[in-house]
């Protein structure tokens, strides 16, 4: 078999993750250093973020070693993760402010309904 031949033989794997909104950007890192680390570590053929058109979006990832291309699918599901995981504290943060807020309103509220009862005795 000649080495032209051999060549199309070569098998490739790929997987695809989806993700939403903005995560996306804590895989591909800042000037796209850590989409090209990740190529790098896992010898990848291509990672790369796409959008379809009904707005779906996801990374494709390519590479020659099945397992590589699996253990770089864990990393970016990882990176996703904490993204989201980042995401969600800070809204519950904002959630604990406003019920706080909210209950200091309700308490302001209630000593001012105090004050016009006791007016109206």
């Amino acid at each position: 078999m000649s080495s032209t031949q051999e060549q199309s033989v070569i098998k490739s794997f790929s997987d695809k993750v989806n993700y939403i909104g903005n995560h996306g950007a804590i895989v591909i890192g800042k000037c796209g250093k850590t989409v090209l680390a990740l190529k790098a570590e896992f010898n990848l053929t291509m990672l790369r973020a796409f959008r379809d058109d009904s707005g779906e979006q996801y990374f494709i990832i390519k590479g020659l070693d099945e397992r590589l291309v699996n253990l770089a699918t864990i990393r970016v599901q990882s990176l996703l993760m904490s993204s989201l995981m980042r995401e969600m504290e800070i809204m519950v943060r904002e959630l604990d402010i406003t019920r706080s807020e909210l209950l200091e309103e309700g308490i302001r509220t209630q000593e001012l309904e105090a004050e016009v009862c006791s007016l109206n005795v």
